[in-house]
């Protein structure tokens, strides 16, 4: 996987980063976007 982009957003009143990720063996128009914390916690390998 690789991070596309990065953006700051509000959710339920509090900042979150989220990253744009192309996953492996996917289309680039398959991109998501995706809480950064959340995909730390679950791939703890993963530091962008």
């Amino acid at each position: 996987m690789a991070i596309l982009d990065r953006r700051i957003n509000k959710k339920q009143g509090r900042v979150v980063t989220e990253v744009l990720i192309q996953w492996s063996n996917y289309f680039p128009e398959d991109a998501t976007w995706e809480c950064l914390f959340d995909l730390q916690k679950k791939y703890p390998e993963f530091n962008p």
